[in-house]
């Protein structure tokens, strides 16, 4: 028996952008942060091991970038 794994691509793209906004974040490039953000990506969308683009922002003592995200709608206490 094949089994065939049907792919929603507009999941898949967002997780992939989320996914670069957080690690944007972490290592602390905001010229990225903004083509994630202008592209859709969520802004307190957490990971599975819930980080959120905020948490690894601050944990990376990037507080420019704590702002900005700030600025555009993250919530402190999304996870």
């Amino acid at each position: 028996m094949i089994f065939i794994l049907k792919i929603n691509i507009m999941t898949l793209r967002q997780l992939i952008l989320n996914t670069l906004l957080i690690n944007s974040a972490k290592k602390g490039i905001l010229s990225e942060i903004n083509v994630w953000l202008y592209l859709g990506a969520q802004i307190n969308y957490a990971n599975s091991y819930g980080w959120t683009a905020l948490i690894k922002a601050a944990h990376g003592g990037h507080t420019y970038i704590v702002k900005k995200l700030l600025e555009v709608g993250a919530d402190i206490n999304a996870i």
